[in-house]
């Protein structure tokens, strides 16, 4: 009886300590997410605190959300202070639209509050504060791009390269324009999209920006990547090996040449689609084909060797041309991975997207179910039939 009264005791303590330690937690969670205090400073004292509170966010949508807001709230204290510079000010816009826009992606509050915000700064009298208004809501229209019609596409275009031929070429306005582009080419008008990458070209040639210009072969290469379906792909390059890759060899083979990375998840997560129609499809004239994009070859071969990789890569580990900048990367304007292209026997590009259930149909159209398949599928058919009689 008293081992039973000190066993429910025990039980009912560990149940009291169980209950308070969770009451704690929630109590600490709830003080975690409490609105940050702004204090008071000059703006340099001000923007350093921007720069605390952004590095202490957390990972929770809570403590961001908690963080952005207090971003915008210091902001809004320093566009308060008498006397403040202009150039301040326009930081502490700039830092208020980065943190209105991450509100703005979780709250339909926060997205109206972004609106009005805008259209507020919008009215200011000053251009400078009247053109970051502008530029916001070009990136805004620009975001929803996907889904516009190719008329406004196009009217976007314009107005992104009228900026540009406007106000020179920077990192502002080059990201805003490859954000336009890149959406583009994602949707069915990819000539506007190939274009757009030309026009684009032609004036980061002229940046007084180093880095800008060192940014023009890639834009050239997506005009050129976008162009490929129904063209010949060209490949060229070393193999692991070491050896001068042949591409002449694979001519009459269905050939899928595959960006990818040992630190890319989506392509290590392709892999066993890759070898399963290799395996399905490989007597029947599929081929691969890998572009490595490792910055070391360490990287490379553990990967390689650990999955038991088969087919031929094409890499480079040179210091001024690994990683994004491989040869063949910035010749097609690869600019993401995985990117998957299948060529057909001709050498012509089929398809500048296949992967998975894609590449499945694809193979299937283009080769043919194998015989094995096949006769599985009719040996089912007679079975049936037989059934049926």
């Amino acid at each position: 009886m008293t081992a039973s009264t000190s066993f429910a005791d025990d039980k009912a303590d560990a149940a009291s300590e169980t209950d308070k330690t969770a009451k704690a937690a929630e109590k600490e969670e709830k003080e975690e997410v409490k609105p940050i205090e702004v204090p008071d400073g000059t703006p340099e004292e001000l923007f350093v605190f921007i720069d605390k509170v952004k590095g202490e966010r957390g990972r929770t949508l809570e403590t961001v959300m908690r963080s952005m807001q207090g971003v915008f709230d210091t902001t809004e204290k320093i566009r308060g202070i008498e006397d403040l510079s202009l150039e301040d000010e326009l930081k502490a816009i700039n830092e208020a639209l980065v943190a209105q826009a991450m509100l703005a992606r979780f709250s339909p509050e926060a997205r109206d509050r972004f609106a009005t915000y805008i259209e507020e700064l919008a009215k200011d009298p000053r251009d400078e504060i009247q053109r970051l208004a502008a530029a916001e809501q070009l990136k805004q229209e620009i975001q929803s791009v996907r889904t516009a019609s190719d008329e406004k596409k196009r009217e976007l275009v314009d107005k992104v390269l009228a900026i540009i031929d406007e106000n020179g070429i920077d990192q502002t306005n080059y990201r805003m324009a490859s954000q336009l582009a890149y959406a583009i080419g994602y949707g069915d008008n990819t000539e506007l999209a190939a274009s757009f990458y030309d026009a684009l070209a032609s004036r980061l040639e002229e940046a007084e920006d180093a880095k800008l210009r060192d940014a023009a072969p890639r834009a050239a290469g997506a005009a050129r990547r976008l162009r490929l379906p129904g063209n010949f792909f060209e490949l060229s390059g070393t193999t692991a090996d070491g050896e001068t890759f042949d591409w002449s060899a694979y001519r009459g083979k269905v050939v899928l040449v595959d960006y990818w990375a040992s630190w890319c998840g989506p392509c290590r997560g392709e892999v066993p689609n890759m070898k399963k129609n290799l395996e399905k499809y490989g007597d029947a004239g599929f081929a691969i084909v890998g572009i490595n994009m490792d910055s070391t070859s360490e990287a490379y071969e553990s990967y390689v060797e650990k999955e038991e990789i088969p087919w031929v890569n094409v890499v480079n580990f040179e210091p001024e041309s690994k990683g994004w900048q491989h040869p063949m990367a910035v010749h097609y304007g690869v600019s993401g991975i995985p990117t998957a292209i299948l060529v057909n026997g001709e050498g012509k590009v089929i398809s500048l997207s296949a992967r998975g259930k894609t590449l499945d149909k694809l193979l299937a159209e283009t080769l043919g179910e194998p015989e094995d398949d096949a006769e599985a599928a009719d040996k089912e058919g007679d079975t049936k039939d037989d059934a049926a009689e």
